[in-house]
């Protein structure tokens, strides 16, 4: 088979299909048996069409314009096509068309053919022997494979990101000597021909597709009416288009320099963007990727796959764009010798570079350093040695949390012990994650970290196994690669397994990496040996339980060290105002709704819990508040267990300059908040201890956030709850604040017109919905979100993202939390068609939420307290008043009872956008500002559009062309007018149904959204608390007791006031309440009663002293007043003492201890300790005689 030739084999004898010989018509409808992508749209039908070009929709014909998109679209369809020669072409002389002579008589090289055929590749097909003769169904079985396969490899070698690319279909058009239309030349012999040929080949999900021009000779550049000669088809000033048009008026790819320019256009076929001459590859699925390189002194652009990598290393890159073999000298045509292509991490000349491996003169790839940073930079690369850098691509560092491990811990639980089950532990890795070949070896290494005041030391620790099958399983003996120096082991606290491997031209080898984990296992021996041997010095230690010893350690280091904790962000109370806070708060990466809840590593270190979320933004001090929630959605304490919501002293996600201590993205946090952790509560038995000093943030003082939405076609719910429609075309302004200068605008466009609409109202919609936003404020990127409308465009993306007008996607798991330029974006985790975005701005903390569903967005705003009196556009005037809601520009505010009509245009049309200038969208194509914009004075009353405003309004009458009946839609509906509307003005049940949703749970949003005061928590060491709502908010009774072997002291029944503070239930007047709850553990109240009986002795001997000195006393001054002489007569009279009013002191009993009861003195709350002398001095029963015994 000739596959060497530039066109693949095409004709009858390989199934191919001819078309009709109409002038401008082609194939007619061809249905596929599989599914081809394009622009992001996915069809399953596609048309040839003679004029060059393939497109995916009836009725595209050929138009004579000189560029595209078509400048008069709408007005004018802009069709979607791909074109390899966009020109009017002749199959045979008029004169042979009027059915004289019969077409077939003359051969196909003789007045040219189009054909086509589609391939798809046999399953489970197995090679024939080489020799073998094939005949029918076999034979084209075999053709199929044989173009399938050579697609596949020039794709895989010609296009970055499709190195395992698998052809599974393709579609095959060909264009055999076909000449120009209006052609002079009578004889068909010496007629000038063009031969090309278009190839649209696909994998199995459709997810990558790519289109092939082949040309195999250009004799013409030009029909007559584009001006080419009528006997050469030559021309000077026009030629054939080549290229990608989108449609809908929104982009044309030109390949250039070829597409309309004569001069290059004639020698195509000499020339390639792959290495095969006439041949130039595309990927053409979302975007258009052109294949081959260039050489160019001025900026060029990288096509690099994959687009983010790991922060700590070993990520394989591959890089398309300049040519790999030769550069050209400047200003000359001679080529210099290539020398070494260098990959520089970063814009300053200090970044990181790396050596790259070059594969083909088309393709090179390097290999990611370890860097410390999360976000995006740019990579670029030099042809020349490290002189200049002018070729570019962003590329996002991914923290090692948020990146999933390649490299599967088996048996997980068993890597985060000191001393695992059966002394093994094993690993396995997709093999293929480290490259196709099965020759070379890799290694498995440990990684160990740790930080000083130099930075951060990511180092190599040692090997696990070395030149290893790269067979995607290694297991060890542990005991085998314990740590064999105790200075190591004592540095390094943490790290992670890498799977390694180097080949070819890098410097740096390629490496897939586990979890980050404590390196228990690895330190267990020689930390073991290391606390024994200090036994003398430590006093405590004891050897076998040194992770319990260095937790005691940790901890003394750190209670003196808690200030940090002052400046953090108060959790939310509950988790609706967790997920409704969306500009403050982000899902925790290990612990959030979007996960399988059965997955155990789900919330595994916050168990219990259903959600979590972490703040976006570091405090001042560089820590983080991690706040979780449980299922009956309360705030999960640490004073209540020891998976409750914790302080992080270090953010996860790092904080800039981030290659210093403590700011390190994931691996600061790990080191300083997981670790401990490990040492003390899975570990020992000290949590108390961790969660002492990483306490949970408590909601007491969180400042809640309030919410706005806009939703369906459209309405308004706005910050204080006023809900209204609103339909009108145009860009408006949604939400401004002045402060921080924030705008959000959005874009509000009529729907096409539809066949139930023909009978009410002539087939128009009138009503509008909102297709796009954009927003941004101080210091931030541009972020702008389009809704894919046509519904063969949201197979796979609903939502376009463009950050500064540039496209951009999220939709791999690293991907999901992108950081901008003071602004962050998120996707859900298990959104796989970027349907979900979360836009969160870091200076004011304002959040927008986007849904793209039916072709418009729902958009739900989170206004943060600093926007309160601060806001202004169609969401309203956010001050917690509805009477003042409708506030136009100029500060006139409408009544909220004034009538749709009036609504719409005496405030929502106040708030349009009247100049390009002011807008914040960018616009591609023919679809400029003027396009979103029909209202303007210069536009014929006649013209302008005019919506339904309500759903009951005469002119909008039910379609009765619909699929369902009015009393449906009633019961749908249930009664909401915003569904009515939607469901009659779109004609879907559906969407009315969304609506309806989504009204009610706004509606239920700005309910539970009210402001709530917490009491906080009564903080009890031992201390059991039950409260009948399961949290400390306003309203909430709670019950203390205790757990053994504590007892109780004080009241055990209180009820959280409304302004956040707790009062005893017994009705104790708050004069009278002085004495908070404790729990006194056995060994503390022994002390007590022991230094009671001390002191109560000591108290004793001091009054039998006193009143041995006092006796003594009286009897030598009764000595000295009784004579001698009676003395010595009756020496055996007694003493009498009036003994009726002498009293004791009463005895204080006892210590107290406050509620906390904690050894350390910094673990003492202060209460108001109650003088008990004050009361027992005046109680009778302390009143003794001093014959009495004192009670201890």
């Amino acid at each position: 088979l000739p596959w060497a030739y530039t066109l693949y084999p095409y004709g009858e004898s390989f199934n191919d299909t001819k078309t009709a010989r109409d002038k401008d018509y082609g194939s007619g409808l061809i249905y596929l048996p599989f599914n081809v992508t394009f622009m992001g749209h996915r069809y399953d039908q596609i048309w040839v069409q003679h004029p060059g070009f393939l497109t995916f929709q009836p009725n595209a014909r050929f138009s004579l314009i000189d560029t595209w998109p078509h400048p008069s679209y709408p007005a004018i369809d802009d069709p979607i096509f791909i074109a390899p020669f966009y020109c009017r072409i002749e199959l045979a002389n008029d004169m042979y068309l009027t059915g004289e002579l019969e077409l077939d008589f003359y051969r196909d090289n003789d007045y040219g053919r189009v054909l086509w055929r589609y391939v798809v590749r046999p399953e489970n097909y197995i090679l024939p022997p080489p020799n073998a003769i094939l005949e029918g169904e076999e034979k084209l079985k075999k053709q199929a494979v044989d173009m399938l396969n050579m697609a596949q490899d020039q794709i895989r070698d010609s296009i970055s990101g499709a190195e395992h690319f698998v052809a599974e279909y393709a579609f095959v058009a060909t264009w055999g000597n076909v000449t120009f239309m209006g052609i002079s030349e009578q004889d068909l012999k010496k007629r000038p021909r063009n031969s090309y040929q278009v190839v649209l080949v696909t994998g199995k999900d459709s997810n990558m597709t790519f289109a092939i021009f082949n040309y195999e000779k250009i004799q013409w550049v030009a029909s007559t009416e584009y001006g080419g000669d009528s006997k050469t088809g030559m021309s000077t000033t026009n030629g054939a288009k080549i290229g990608f048009n989108r449609g809908n008026g929104t982009e044309f790819y030109q390949v250039l320099p070829y597409s309309n320019n004569p001069k290059e256009l004639i020698n195509i076929h000499l020339n390639s963007n792959v290495d095969h001459k006439g041949r130039y590859i595309f990927r053409v699925d979302e975007w258009i990727q052109p294949a081959g390189c260039k050489n160019e002194f001025s900026n060029g652009s990288l096509f690099i796959w994959p687009w983010f990598g790991n922060m700590l290393g070993g990520q394989e890159v591959n890089i398309t764009g300049p040519c790999f073999g030769y550069h050209p000298l400047k200003d000359s045509d001679y080529f210099l010798p290539f020398g070494k292509v260098y990959c520089r991490w970063g814009d300053s000349d200090d970044s990181p570079k790396t050596v790259a491996e070059v594969i083909t003169i088309l393709r090179a790839r390097c290999v990611m350093p370890k860097i410390y940073f999360n976000g995006r930079i740019n990579l670029w690369v030099s042809i020349d040695e490290g002189r200049t850098y002018i070729w570019k691509h962003e590329f996002s560092i991914v923290d090692p949390i948020r990146s999933p491990p390649k490299v599967e811990l088996v048996d997980e639980a068993e890597w985060y012990k000191p001393l695992p089950r059966l002394n093994k532990l094993a690993i396995r890795w997709n093999k293929d994650d480290l490259g196709w070949s099965r020759n070379e070896t890799i290694d498995v290494q440990l990684f160990g970290y740790y930080e000083d005041d130099d930075g951060p030391h990511w180092d190599f620790l040692q090997i696990l196994g070395d030149r290893l099958v790269n067979n995607g399983f290694y297991e060890f003996l542990v005991e085998k690669n314990w740590a064999v120096d105790q200075n190591r082991a004592r540095r390094y606290r943490m790290g992670a397994v890498a799977v390694s491997m180097l080949s070819g031209g890098t410097i740096e080898p390629k490496r897939i990496w586990s979890k980050l984990q404590p390196l228990g296992w690895w330190r267990y021996n020689e930390m073991e040996i290391y606390w024994d041997r200090q036994k003398i010095l430590l006093g405590n230690s004891r050897g076998g339980n040194w992770m319990e010893d260095q937790c005691r350690w940790w901890h003394e280091y750190q209670r003196w060290d808690k200030f940090w904790m002052y400046d953090l962000e108060r959790c939310p109370c509950t988790i609706h105002f967790a997920v409704s806070d969306i500009g403050r708060w982000a899902p925790d990466p290990e612990c959030n709704l979007d996960r399988n809840i059965n997955d155990p590593s789900n919330c595994e270190l916050h168990r219990g819990a259903v959600h979590c979320v972490v703040n976006i933004r570091p405090a001042k001090s560089g820590g983080g508040s991690r706040c979780c929630y449980n299922f009956q959605g309360n705030l999960m304490y640490t004073n209540d267990t020891r998976f409750g919501s914790t302080s992080d002293r270090y953010h996860m996600f790092g904080i800039p300059p981030y290659n210093t201590y403590g700011r390190v993205p994931a691996l600061s946090h790990y080191l300083n908040d997981r670790v401990p952790y490990y040492l003390c509560c899975e570990w020992s038995d000290l949590c108390d201890s961790y969660l002492y000093v990483r306490e949970t943030s408590d909601c007491k003082g969180y400042l809640y956030p309030k919410t706005a939405a806009i939703y369906g076609d459209p309405h308004v719910m706005t910050f204080d709850g006023k809900d209204y429609t609103f339909n009108a075309r145009g860009e408006f302004r949604l939400l401004i604040s002045t402060r921080h200068n924030f705008i959000l605008q959005g874009r509000f466009e009529r729907p096409p017109n539809a066949s139930f609409a023909l009978e009410t109202s002539g087939g128009q919609i009138n009503a509008t919905r909102m297709t796009a936003i954009v927003a941004r404020e101080d210091f931030s990127d541009t972020i702008e979100v389009r809704s894919r409308i046509h519904p063969n465009q949201t197979w796979r993306f609903k939502c376009d993202l463009f950050i500064n007008g540039h496209q951009w996607y999220i939709n791999y798991t690293e991907e999901k939390l992108q950081f901008f330029r003071n602004v962050s974006i998120f996707s859900p985790y298990n959104d796989q068609h970027m349907s979900n975005l979360t836009i969160m701005f870091n200076t004011t903390g304002a959040g927008i939420q986007i849904s793209c569903a039916y072709g418009m967005i729902h958009l739900k705003f989170s206004a943060p307290p600093v926007m309160f009196y601060e806001t202004e556009g169609l969401l309203g005037y956010w001050n917690n008043d509805t009477s003042d809601e409708f506030r136009t520009p100029e500060g006139v505010i409408l009544s909220i009872d004034s009538s749709p009509m009036i609504i719409n245009k005496e405030f929502g049309m106040k708030w349009r956008i009247e100049h390009a200038a002011d807008s914040l969208f960018t616009y591609s194509g023919s679809l400029a500002f003027d396009k979103y914009h029909d209202q303007k004075e210069n536009i014929h009353t006649w013209m302008q559009f005019v919506p339904w405003y309500s759903w009951d309004e005469p002119n909008f009458q039910f379609p009765t062309a619909l699929p369902f009946s009015e009393s449906e839609m009633y019961a749908v509906c249930d009664g909401d007018e915003q569904c009515l509307y939607d469901t009659k003005a779109l004609g879907s049940l559906e969407i009315g149904e969304a609506t309806r949703d989504a009204h009610r749970y706004y509606k239920f949003l700005n309910e539970v959204l009210k402001p709530v005061n917490s009491c906080g928590i009564i903080p009890i060491k031992g201390g059991i608390r039950k409260t009948n709502t399961g949290n400390y908010l306003a309203g909430s009774r709670m019950t203390v007791s205790c757990e053994r072997p504590y007892t109780f002291r004080g009241f055990s029944e209180y009820i959280c006031n409304w302004n956040g503070t707790w009062l005893p239930a017994n009705n104790v007047p708050l004069h009278e309440f002085n004495d908070w709850p404790r729990c006194e553990h056995i060994h503390i109240t022994g002390i007590i009663w022991s230094s009671v009986a001390v002191s109560s002795l000591i108290v004793l001997l001091f009054l039998l002293a006193i009143g041995y000195r006092f006796i003594f006393q009286r009897e030598k001054e009764m000595d000295d007043y009784v004579p001698d002489e009676q003395k010595k007569l009756n020496p055996s009279i007694p003493i009498v003492y009036d003994d009726e009013n002498f009293e004791s002191n009463p005895v204080n009993h006892g210590l107290y201890f406050d509620g906390r009861n904690n050894e350390s003195d910094e673990d003492l709350d202060s209460p108001n300790i109650p003088n008990r002398n004050s009361t027992e001095q005046n109680n009778p029963q302390f009143r003794r005689k001093i014959s009495d015994p004192i009670e201890v």
